[in-house]
């Protein structure tokens, strides 16, 4: 009797202490209060800020630790400068929340403080299952629609991009994963005759053994990739193909992180 207890103690100890992946669920205890965009996934060239600080997203919670606002983005320069973006405290991100939706809305204090487009988050058993975007000024609505594997890892991502009423690109993402996001593999199609424009591979490797405290940050295409995984990467590879899997585009990214004095990797450093 007392065999069979004891290797039952053994075999809950052995269940309890494997690593399984954790699906890309809503997280209300994941909190970080700062990050610096150098880490984070920008399109086109950023000016860095003189003042460190000034380099730094700022993210706020509400009294149930739900993200409630996110401050600092990018801001267009002109071509002169010899940069795409700079970033600045000027716009922000306020987040609410009913139900089961997440809506977002990036205002610009520049602009009386509207919103320049809003994403609304459709959720399903605590997962993002349908985001809508819609930009005023630019006249587009957006959709995005994601897909789960068994394990509820996010598997594909479906983006139907509208001017006005019309089509203008449909780019559907296959994700892959070990322990930890693999690669991506994003098709884009033309909405007027389904030809294949381009394919672009992104890799993702070298990732260390802390716990990744962005994986709250999924609706945020900047933290989108990192918010993915358990822990976190120290390179990112981006290949673009031709149709005919001629490689057009390479580009490779490397990190170095900073931790705290208990092993915690800090992303505001």
């Amino acid at each position: 009797m007392k065999i069979n207890t004891l290797l039952l103690l053994i075999l809950l100890l052995f269940l309890f202490n494997c690593k399984k992946p954790e699906s890309q669920k809503v997280n209300d205890e994941l909190m970080i209060e700062a990050y610096d965009y150098r880490y984070m996934d920008y399109d086109g060239s950023i000016l860095v800020n003189y003042i460190d600080s000034d380099n730094l997203i700022w993210l706020e919670y509400n009294t149930s630790n739900k993200l409630a606002k996110r401050i600092g983005g990018v801001r267009q320069l002109s071509a002169t400068s010899g940069y795409d973006y700079q970033i600045t405290n000027e716009v922000f991100d306020e987040i609410t929340y009913t139900n089961n939706e997440i809506k977002v809305d990036r205002i610009n204090n520049h602009d009386n403080n509207t919103a320049q487009y809003t994403r609304e988050f459709i959720l399903e058993n605590d997962r993002i299952s349908r985001m809508i975007v819609t930009d005023v000024a630019a006249q587009t609505k957006d959709t995005v629609d994601y897909s789960y594997d068994s394990l509820g890892r996010l598997s594909q991502r479906i983006d139907l991009k509208y001017y006005n009423t019309y089509p203008s690109s449909e780019i559907t993402s296959n994700f892959y994963f070990n322990q930890n996001l693999d690669s991506i593999i994003t098709t884009y199609v033309s909405p007027w005759d389904g030809s294949v424009e381009k394919i672009v591979k992104d890799i993702f490797s070298n990732y260390d053994t802390t716990a990744n405290p962005l994986k709250n940050l999924i609706i945020f295409d900047e933290t989108f990739n990192r918010s993915l995984s358990e822990n976190n990467y120290a390179k990112h590879e981006e290949y673009t193909y031709t149709p005919d899997n001629e490689l057009t585009w390479t580009h490779i990214r490397t990190w170095g992180f900073y931790y705290d004095e208990d092993g915690n990797i800090s992303y505001g450093n």
